[in-house]
């Protein structure tokens, strides 16, 4: 049964689809979608209201040849495994590949925008081993505010509320949350590093969605594969949640397809020249606890170095290539207070006439200011 309704239609307004695009009221299956007489899959169905609104959920449906062997096989003599993978919030997940291991079964396949799925044809009584791997973008979702929450966590300022955060700060794949984790965050948001690869860890871990921790500060280790001993039935529903690595508080781009990422307005900071030196004025009182900056496309015969202000950088803040300027800085504890008019940090370029240019190549998507308060602003 499916209960429908919305805050504007009742349940007799709105219409029920398998296809989001056209009303389609009744699938087929013919003997060529079953194998051996039995196909177990994952069906959407789509519900859409007067106002154009659409909503989906998916039910899982299992088709048998059972009567008069029609298609050529028993319909219960093979089973199957499948499940879904989905984000922390819930969110599915595209990209995935899963595989498959068993006697003479070894097969992969690919998670489409649905993050289902689903192994059929499987024999009773073998062993069955259910693997995933996403290993892209190691950069989804890493800023500085993921350092700094995670640094307030080591330094008991501010502990994780829960497990995956742990999971998703061991960067370096040991099995704890440490200073090193900081450290190769912050190579990743600088461009000194392009993946999280000590100990080959990969972009992406996948935990048993029913699994529970004793311990939600030390969750290692955790369930990351299906283990069938003996197959005696199908795994149906066995549901996986994806923890984006080095991304703590959940901002990836495959969260972001359920609710935009929110920050609040723009941080009025100035830009003064001086010769070859460009300085950042506050242009307000404030206290800040995080700071990202990043200058796209810019060589680095342009810039020299940083000078700290108020703001006390240092060598391990920024980083120079030929792909821009980079610069990541935390205070974890009480942050620095700003006063209108104080000089934040300056960037010494190695000629006059290019401020202009240097200034151009400022990239405000990729540039955060996190106030006292831990709020996130551009």
């Amino acid at each position: 049964d499916i209960t429908l309704g919305d805050n504007c239609d009742d349940s007799t307004q709105i219409s029920l689809s398998f296809s989001k695009e056209e009303i389609v009221d009744v699938l087929t299956y013919t003997c060529a979608d079953l194998n051996n007489g039995i196909s177990d899959r994952f069906v959407k169905i789509y519900a859409t209201d007067q106002s154009s609104n659409v909503d989906s959920c998916e039910l899982f449906v299992q088709i048998r040849d059972n009567s008069d062997n029609l298609c050529g096989g028993s319909g219960s003599d093979t089973l199957m495994v499948a499940g879904a993978l989905a984000t922390r919030d819930g969110v599915h997940i595209p990209g995935v590949t899963v595989t498959l291991f068993g006697e003479g079964a070894d097969r992969s396949l690919m998670t489409d925008e649905t993050g289902v799925f689903s192994f059929e044809g499987l024999t009773l009584g073998e062993d069955y081993t259910v693997s995933f791997e996403k290993d892209t973008d190691h950069d989804d979702g890493v800023t500085t505010f993921d350092i700094l929450i995670a640094q307030r966590h080591i330094l008991g300022v501010e502990t994780f509320e829960s497990p995956y955060q742990v999971i998703a700060t061991d960067v370096d794949n040991n099995g704890r949350v440490t200073v090193s984790d900081l450290v190769r965050l912050r190579r990743l948001i600088l461009g000194l590093d392009e993946t999280f690869s000590f100990n080959n860890q990969k972009s992406w871990r996948f935990v048993d969605a029913s699994e529970t921790f004793e311990n939600i500060k030390s969750p290692f280790p955790f369930t990351e594969t299906i283990d069938i001993t003996f197959m005696d039935e199908s795994s149906l529903a066995v549901d996986f949640m994806g923890i984006k690595i080095g991304d703590v508080n959940n901002s990836n781009s495959i969260n972001s397809l359920l609710t935009a990422e929110t920050r609040n307005a723009s941080v009025k900071i100035g830009i003064k020249t001086q010769g070859d030196i460009v300085h950042f004025i506050s242009q307000e009182d404030a206290i800040v606890n995080g700071l990202q900056f990043n200058f796209e496309d810019l060589s680095d015969r342009l810039v020299e170095g940083i000078m700290p202000g108020v703001v006390e950088l240092t060598d391990d803040n920024y980083f120079v290539n030929r792909k821009g300027l980079n610069m990541s800085w935390t205070d974890a504890y009480e942050g620095v207070m700003l006063q209108e008019g104080d000089i934040l940090f300056s960037v010494k370029l190695k000629s006059e006439g290019s401020a202009d240019q240097f200034i151009s190549s400022f990239s405000q998507d990729r540039s955060e200011w996190i106030s006292e308060d831990l709020i996130r602003k551009q």
